[in-house]
């Protein structure tokens, strides 16, 4: 049985377009379906986990909508080995979309390939993980990205930028982003930080600007973060920069675009299966865009092949 969480409001309702377009060729293929529609923040997430747990032994689990509302349902996702996951973007972001080769711009198609699909493919999965104000670990998973700082700043600007609702209806949602990044160059707060590896090999970090653990290779609305990183190697790819003055920030944001990282000052990246940054000041934090709060201590780690995807 496939069921279908769908977003109608993802790039200012005209997802709810999208999904009419494959309700049709649903109905004409006579697929069997049910479909749910997420109405609030979070519910995506209690949608996932009311499916997973249904009697059903093979639970396709079909995502309509942007990064956070594919986010939001593999956080409410449980059963792993009973659930196969698939996904239309409709957003405006659509980084999960493109590490995986899905187009936003043909619905139809990607609907195509989740039906005929042989096999599904394994992906793997970040998690985040970080202790509360009462001292409890909290954790989320993520599919595309997690991280501190800067990008993680543009997230949270995102969250009451009515800006975004205005440019996703004109059709210009991703230049939010760069209006957000310009924003958040003026505002950023640059702090020490003390980054660790798996293996023990550490750093202290200097006036931290970002760091980023990626699980695709591109975060925010299609800037290639870390354009060698694979979803399915049981690693992540960790890019942190630190110690740039805010006047060289867009040149660091224009060779990120153009894939010089190497030519980046301050700039490193690794590949590793777990990672723990810690700072005395609180960082902002983000998981696949979602905006986490502010944390002194996080750990980001790959979940091996955690998700069956049909793609």
């Amino acid at each position: 049985m496939y069921y279908f969480i769908v977003n109608l409001t993802s790039r200012t309702g005209k997802a709810a377009k999208t999904w009419h377009q494959l309700k049709l060729e649903l109905d004409q293929r006579e697929v069997a379906y049910k479909a749910y529609v997420s109405e609030y923040p979070g519910h995506a997430t209690r949608l996932a986990k009311m499916i997973c747990n249904k009697a059903d032994k093979d639970i396709r689990l079909i995502v309509v909508g942007g990064d956070g509302t594919a986010n939001e349902v593999i956080n409410g996702m449980e059963h792993f080995e009973k659930v196969t996951f698939g996904y239309i973007p409709s957003g405006s972001g659509n980084d999960l979309g493109r590490g995986l080769g899905i187009s936003a711009k043909d619905p139809l198609e990607a609907l195509q390939r989740i039906l005929e699909a042989e096999q599904a493919r394994y992906m793997d999965l970040g998690r985040v993980s970080w202790a509360d104000d009462r001292g409890i670990r909290q954790s989320r998973l993520y599919a595309i990205s997690a991280g501190i700082g800067f990008d993680a700043l543009v997230c949270e600007l995102a969250l009451h930028a009515k800006l975004k609702t205005f440019l996703n209806r004109i059709g210009l949602g991703k230049l939010v982003y760069l209006i957000l990044t310009v924003k958040s160059m003026r505002a950023l707060q640059v702090q020490d930080a003390y980054i660790e590896f798996e293996g023990g090999e550490s750093y202290e970090l200097k006036d931290m600007v970002f760091a980023a653990a990626m699980n695709q290779p591109y975060e925010g609305g299609g800037v290639p973060m870390a354009p060698d990183a694979k979803n399915d190697d049981g690693l992540l790819s960790v890019i942190f920069v630190e110690d740039i003055p805010k006047k060289k920030m867009p040149r660091m944001l224009l060779r990120l675009l153009l894939k010089k990282h190497k030519k980046i000052q301050g700039l490193r990246l690794k590949d590793t299966k777990s990672v723990r940054i810690h700072s005395d000041t609180p960082l902002v934090v983000h998981s696949d865009g979602e905006f986490c709060g502010y944390r002194t201590d996080i750990r980001f780690e790959a979940e091996k092949g955690k998700l069956r995807i049909l793609c």
